[in-house]
This record gives structure tokens, C-alpha cells and sequence, in this order.
């Protein structure tokens, strides 16, 4: 696309992100998905600052679709490595890096695709196993070589869940 203007561009670009799209999200548009969230958080400066200040600190993503509040988080701070996100739809993911010009190697932040309400995706924890809950003598997993969250438990610093919650009906 050498010589076309970046405003035209950037239109094609997120035309064809939207017709990708369509199967999967017949009702929601691109824009709407890719609008940042996280910064309306009261005292995101301060989540900010704990991804800065404390050594391993992970930022959790629930339902991050594009990645588009965890790449703002990485823009202002948190080590994107230090970041993982989930979504029910892996396609959404590489969307994201369609339309933010990013590769797993430019952006290298960890998207780990599955279910939140699948057991096998998030293991539940009882009231009576809140020990499970602290950080035991066990080293956290690297993010990378993760299969299901279950192993994060006690590691996360951090649980951000801007697109989630449409996701339950009154029973859930």
C-alpha cells in the first residue's frame, strides 16, 4: 500500500478486520471492540504503577478480544510479557494483530484461547481450599507453557475483566 494516505489505510485496514469478523460478531462492530476501557478504571494510574513497581507482577485479562486494554496497559508500563489474556474466540487474538500491526514477537504478551466458565480452562477453588489461593513454595509457571489459568493461582497481580461480564445470564 506504498504512497496511500494512513488515514485510508488505517480505514481498509479496520474494513477488513470488520469483514473478518462478521461470522463470529454479526452484532457488535470492530470500533466498539477496539475502544479502550482500562483507562476509565478509577486509579488505573495506581494498577499502572503496581505493574511497574513489583517484580513479576501478571496482569490478567478476561474476555480480552483484540487485546486492546492490555496493549494500553503495555503502553504505559506493565511488561507485556508479564500480561495474559483469554478469550472464548482465539480468531479475535490474531485480529488484534491485524489490526494493531503486531506479531507474538513485536507484542509478546500471552493469550492463552478458552472458556472461563470450563473447568478444564479455570479450575474453581473451595472455601476450603483458600491455601490454594497464597503462593506456595512452587515457581510460577512461565506464561508461555501454560494449558489452563488453574496453575496462576496466587500469582496474579492483577484482574482486569472490561468485556466479561455481558457473558453471564441471571443464573450464572
Amino acid at each position: 500500500m506504498r504512497g496511500t494516505p494512513i488515514w485510508l489505510h488505517s480505514a481498509l485496514l479496520i474494513s477488513s478486520v470488520r469483514e473478518s469478523l462478521l461470522p463470529s460478531l454479526m452484532t457488535v462492530g470492530v470500533l466498539i471492540l477496539s475502544r479502550v476501557k482500562v483507562t476509565d478504571i478509577p486509579g488505573y494510574d495506581r494498577l499502572v504503577k503496581l505493574g511497574t513497581e513489583r517484580k513479576g507482577a501478571i496482569l490478567f485479562d478476561v474476555g480480552c478480544c483484540f487485546g486492546t486494554d492490555i496493549r494500553k496497559m503495555a503502553a504505559d508500563g506493565w511488561p507485556a510479557d508479564s500480561i495474559l489474556g483469554t478469550d472464548i474466540e482465539p480468531k479475535f487474538w490474531e485480529l488484534g494483530h491485524r489490526l494493531f500491526c503486531s506479531t507474538a514477537d513485536t507484542f509478546p504478551a500471552v493469550f492463552l484461547p478458552g472458556d472461563i466458565f470450563d473447568l478444564t480452562h479455570l479450575d474453581p477453588v473451595s472455601a476450603e481450599d483458600r491455601t490454594l489461593l497464597h503462593r506456595g513454595p512452587t515457581p510460577m509457571p512461565p506464561l508461555r507453557s501454560l494449558t489452563s489459568l488453574s496453575p496462576l493461582r496466587g500469582y496474579v497481580a492483577a484482574i482486569h475483566a472490561g468485556a466479561f461480564f455481558h457473558l453471564f445470564s441471571e443464573e450464572r
